[in-house]
């Protein structure tokens, strides 16, 4: 119904099948999933949905979230596995806030509870892909500190004040490196 279901529906195969409308006929186009950039609009229509239940919104909204963490996390096996360079998966800074703005200012401009849901979608899938990869075993990350903290628990000693501080700097270091190389990376 909009772009961002066409955008949603876009993650799940290498080929996308639209049925649209020509001269009254419905007609089955496929062509080959470009990703998030895609080179078109959908018409605006404007539509009411009916609201729905408390809970049952909020068991859609938990699936949704779900189903965002897991692809956040085959994203990121994806690049482990060498299948998409992390350039793709992860974009950088700059493409990242390039693909809000655009999608934001989209949204807005097919109307304002358009607008709202887009930036809020697109806040929950940012904060979820965050989570995600704040999850990564990085020592700066809670992912290191998870790691560490089962590494002492294995050993049964906690480690000196200092190798805290050498784990801190070497996971900022390695974080700021990330960065830098996928906010140049083409």
């Amino acid at each position: 119904t909009n772009m961002m279901d066409l955008l949603e529906q876009s993650t799940t195969s290498d080929y996308i099948t639209m049925t649209v409308l020509r001269n009254g006929k419905p007609v089955d186009l496929e062509f080959e999933n470009p990703g998030t950039s895609l080179n078109f609009t959908l018409v605006q229509q404007t539509m009411k949905i009916k609201g729905k239940n408390f809970f049952i919104a909020l068991w859609e909204s938990g699936r949704e979230c779900f189903s965002i963490f897991t692809q956040s996390i085959a994203a990121f096996f994806s690049v482990f596995r060498g299948k998409s360079t992390a350039g793709e998966t992860l974009g950088g800074t700059f493409a990242a806030s390039q693909s809000i703005g655009m999608l934001t200012t989209k949204g807005f401009a097919h109307g304002f509870n358009s607008g709202i849901r887009t930036v809020l979608f697109l806040l929950a899938s940012v904060s979820i892909s965050l989570a995600v990869a704040n999850l990564l075993p990085i020592p700066s990350l809670d992912g290191g500190l998870i790691l560490v903290s089962l590494a002492e628990l294995v050993t049964r000693r906690t480690f000196h004040p200092k190798m805290y501080l050498i784990l801190q700097i070497v996971g900022t270091v390695m974080i700021v490196l990330a960065i830098a190389l996928l906010s140049f990376a083409k």
